[in-house]
């Protein structure tokens, strides 16, 4: 695949950022083509006929669920063309959002709780295991 190409009126372009992580060897490849469809500042045009097992089969549905991410929160270009959310909409998404925020959050505390609690019933059955053994009864012996 070509950086920039053109065809018909068309300019076609598909650039991979490759971002190395610091804390993993690995590398994260960003693809800015797609991320630029999803803000609405491009339009996803594929062809129709791609070939399997190509780079082009596996980017075409990648750019077209970006457009319709971008068609559904009327981002960039779709802003203008689309007619607004209703505003139960836009308030059912930021709920459901702030709703899962809180569900995160929520288990998150609730783990460290169990952490402390079982950090500390450990540290009791540890002590009460290496205190020494004392008897309630009394041994007399004659």
């Amino acid at each position: 695949m070509k950086l920039i190409t053109r065809e018909n009126d068309e300019l076609v372009s598909s650039v991979s950022l490759h971002l190395p992580q610091k804390q993993k060897n690995t590398v994260e490849t960003l693809n800015i083509a797609e991320r630029l469809v999803e803000l609405g500042f491009a339009k996803a045009s594929v062809p129709n006929n791609i070939q399997k097992k190509t780079i082009e089969s596996k980017l075409a549905p990648a750019l077209l669920s970006a457009e319709a991410r971008a068609k559904d929160y009327r981002n960039g270009i779709w802003s203008d063309c689309l007619p607004p959310l209703p505003f139960y909409v836009v308030y059912w998404r930021k709920g459901s959002q702030k709703a899962v925020e809180l569900l995160i959050l929520t288990s998150k505390t609730f783990l460290k709780v169990i952490a402390v609690g079982s950090k500390v019933v450990f540290g009791g059955a540890k002590k009460l295991a290496l205190r020494p053994f004392k008897s309630s009864k009394q041994v007399q012996t004659t």
